[in-house]
């Protein structure tokens, strides 16, 4: 499924954004990216601040053609974020201590109460005037002074990401110039054909440039070569025959119309021997 990127910003009168757009006082933007989503292992982040030039800043900073890892919110009052955080579970915000009259270490900690274990990053011109506000009050993933520094960012972004690896096992291939990290657990099936290898969620096929020798040293036990052209994933497997599995697309095996696939006589006993494995630890 392609999804788009959404940037939403509340801009000030007159204002022009980093494409060119003139800007109208208290109308929302929606500048759209695209990416293949299903599956994809995303940092949901919001920027606010209530200076445009650093939100334009920080977009331009995360906001990179050669990955499709971030999801971006933008958000230029403390109002717009406490209300978005109602609606949406964000991973991190890069947020200005002050933002407007509004006290942004008080609105970190509404936010971290919507939000548990939310990663709040500090922007301030001036650190050492609000540290002891900021580590007295709610306690922050970082910080970063003004100007601001693209390496923080970035350091923060990756340190972000890491993180949030950590709790599914993943898959990083590249298309078209993109990297991607996929969900294991939403891939049924990858089959490999010339060049390319397809990789099937559901009824939604991702093509990419890999070998299946390369794939297969990122996966987790779930998944078997069962012939030199196919691997699979067995939490999908919802019947074994003499020489084929048939693969569902969905994980409690609930369809009729499974897809028959191949396992060849090369892979046939380490096939039967993990089949039997998975159904074994599966039903303890």
């Amino acid at each position: 499924m392609i999804v788009k990127y959404r940037y939403i910003i509340s801009a000030a009168k007159g204002d022009i954004n980093r494409f060119g757009i003139a800007l109208k006082r208290n109308v929302w933007y929606y500048i759209n990216y695209y990416c293949f989503d299903k599956g994809v292992v995303k940092v949901r982040l919001a920027i606010c601040d209530d200076d445009m030039r650093v939100l334009a800043a920080l977009e331009k900073m995360i906001v990179r053609p050669e990955s499709s890892d971030t999801e971006l919110f933008v958000y230029q009052s403390a109002e717009k974020l406490l209300a978005a955080c109602a609606d949406i579970e964000f991973d991190m915000i890069f947020m200005d201590i002050m933002l407007g009259e509004a006290n942004g270490i008080e609105i970190a900690e509404k936010v971290s109460k919507l939000i548990p274990g939310i990663r709040i990053v500090f922007i301030t011109a001036h650190v050492l005037d609000f540290a002891e506000k900021i580590f007295s009050g709610v306690l922050p993933y970082g910080y970063i002074g003004k100007p601001i520094d693209s390496a923080k960012v970035s350091f923060y972004l990756e340190r972000a990401g890491r993180e949030l690896e950590s709790d599914g096992h993943v898959l990083r291939v590249s298309r078209r110039g993109v990297n991607y990290r996929l969900l294991q657990s939403g891939v049924r099936y990858i089959e490999s054909s010339g060049r390319q290898a397809f990789i099937h969620y559901g009824d939604e096929i991702m093509g990419v440039y890999e070998r299946l020798d390369t794939i297969c040293q990122q996966l987790d036990d779930r998944f078997v070569r069962c012939h030199q052209s196919f691997i699979v994933n067995l939490d999908y497997v919802t019947s074994m025959g003499t020489d084929t599995f048939v693969v569902s697309d969905r994980t409690d095996g609930d369809n009729a119309d499974g897809v028959p696939i191949r396992i060849s006589r090369n892979h046939l006993r380490e096939a039967r021997q993990k089949y039997f494995e998975h159904k074994g630890r599966t039903l303890i």
